[in-house]
């Protein structure tokens, strides 16, 4: 399944404008490596200057999945686990930025969580 990524973005723009607390917007999964099926949800990831509680994602992402009308899977960045955080950094599309300072300090912090941890991943694996 192809998706229109400009209009997605545009989209994003649009609604993460109204939102002072929302500093920056990745697209992860299936529609960022290019895997998406039609039954595929949209992932994205925000980063926010805040604590987002679980109403209100749920909140923003059934707006977000009736503006670009499909499922859409929203994840708070700083509240996921770091596995999750590092896949959305490794594979994920930055699509929106507000505030790159929000962005590196989380992104700093996740990557050092990260590899702290990482060898832990290593073991369970085996």
């Amino acid at each position: 399944m192809k998706i229109d990524i400009d209009n997605i973005t545009l989209q994003i723009e649009k609604y993460v404008s109204s939102h002072d607390n929302i500093a920056v917007v990745y697209l992860f999964g299936p529609a960022a490596t290019g895997k998406m099926r039609a039954s595929s949800d949209l992932d994205i990831a925000i980063m926010s200057t805040r604590r987002i509680d679980g109403f209100e994602r749920i909140a923003m992402e059934t707006v977000l999945s009736c503006l670009l009308h499909m499922d859409v899977d929203l994840v708070v960045f700083r509240q996921a686990e770091v596995l999750l955080q590092h896949q959305i950094l490794k594979y994920g599309h930055l699509l929106y930025e507000k505030d790159p300072s929000v962005r590196v300090k989380q992104e700093t912090s996740s990557r050092r969580e990260y590899l702290d941890t990482r060898f832990l991943f290593r073991e369970l694996a085996v």
